[in-house]
């Protein structure tokens, strides 16, 4: 491996840094690690292979990145709220992983999925809990999200068209009696793992993939109905993201639990619904005395899409997120809420009372993430943490 350094001589906003870091992984295969310094003028440190071309992979690095941060001085992150913690901030992220792995809370079954016990699972359901209290207050009611889901719905609501890199596709052997026999040859021939190169199998036209967004099923179930009152709905569910190089410990996994909220209805009601809950955001913060703030964001898009979908998002105020502090490191995004105005009312041809395309937005809570940034504010002994918090802990 070599290390390839570049020093920047633009300005690029701190969100699309993330959006550079996460991204870069997918201009060269051989790129195997991707580092952006935060400094007004960043530098990228770039680890890739040894028979890489430095000349060649710095232009079309340097590309890649005018384009991402191309059209961004315009439409800056907007801080809506701000809440400072009365106490103050301890562990660095990287210790607080470190920390959760030592005392087994914590365990990688693959890079970027873990199993997770004590006081880490403890925190993570009793914060899902109070999410979804949150939202039987807001009037929701209980439905089942499935982590499995069809190809066809993630075409139709064109997920795909914009994150198909992103998917972790599933697919199964051919139901042959010839490729059971060859089963155990591949195992006894691979010294490395389960290979199946040589087997007949569905991965050419997957029919499923594993849900990269919870809020994706929700709206195949309302497909050519007209709504008399507006659809509120809340559930949990398992996502899956593959960020390739971009995987870092419990800040961008790739398994996650998501508690999302989801309303379907009229513009109006959509509308101040989305104002509930933002101001659910800052209540959160208060409540539970967490430092951090609710902005305006925009999507990590895909290099080609990335300054195109940003402007969108940030000059309309689609989407807002609610990110807690990091002791010592970038804040990280705990949950957010999104204004999808009439597309999935168009996708899947559910319509108002008048007959136009319904509107929706959703919300989705981040529970990996949120128990990462209060293990980082308030440390290990729960007996230290904010009373709110020790009484999600103890259920």
């Amino acid at each position: 491996m070599k290390t390839v350094c570049l020093r920047l001589d633009f300005e690029v906003a701190s969100d699309v840094r993330e959006t550079i870091a996460k991204n870069l992984y997918w201009t060269d295969r051989r790129i195997t690690d991707v580092d952006v310094s935060e400094h007004d003028h960043p530098t990228l440190t770039i680890t890739c292979a040894d028979d890489t071309d430095e000349d060649v992979l710095q232009a079309q690095v340097l590309a890649d990145v005018r384009l991402m941060a191309s059209q961004q001085a315009g439409f800056p992150v907007r801080t809506v709220y701000r809440h400072q913690s009365s106490r103050p901030y301890s562990l660095p992220e990287q210790q607080v992983y470190s920390e959760l792995m030592a005392r087994n809370w914590v365990s990688p079954e693959l890079r970027g999925s873990f199993t997770f016990t004590g006081i880490m699972a403890d925190l993570y359901y009793g914060l899902d809990r109070l999410f979804a209290d949150l939202a039987k207050e807001l009037g929701a009611r209980n439905v089942y999200l499935p982590s499995l889901l069809d190809t066809k719905t993630l075409l139709k609501s064109s997920y795909l068209d914009d994150y198909a890199h992103l998917g972790n596709y599933v697919f199964h052997l051919h139901e042959d009696r010839s490729t059971l026999a060859l089963i155990a040859a591949a195992h006894a021939e691979s010294e490395d793992g389960l290979d199946l190169s040589r087997l007949p199998t569905s991965a050419a036209n997957p029919e499923a993939v594993l849900s990269p967004a919870a809020c994706q099923p929700f709206y195949p179930l309302l497909a050519g109905s007209a709504l008399a009152e507006r659809v509120l709905v809340t559930g949990y569910t398992r996502c899956y993201r593959y960020e390739s190089g971009a995987t870092r410990g419990l800040r961008r996994s790739r398994e996650f639990g998501v508690r999302e909220i989801i309303l379907v209805g009229t513009g109006p009601e959509v509308t101040a619904f989305r104002q509930e809950l933002l101001d659910l955001c800052r209540d959160l913060l208060e409540r539970l005395d967490v430092g951090g703030e609710l902005a305006t964001a925009s999507d990590p898009f895909f290099i080609d899409t990335a300054a195109r979908y940003r402007m969108f998002q940030m000059s309309f105020d689609v989407k807002h997120e609610v990110r807690l502090d990091i002791h010592r490191g970038p804040a990280i995004a705990v949950a957010s809420v999104n204004l999808h105005s009439d597309h999935f009312g168009k996708a899947w041809d559910i319509r108002q009372a008048d007959g136009s395309a319904a509107h929706s937005c959703c919300m989705g809570f981040g529970i990996d993430r949120w128990c990462l940034a209060i293990f980082s504010q308030f440390g290990f002994a729960v007996r230290d943490w904010p009373r709110t918090l020790q009484e999600v802990v103890a259920g």
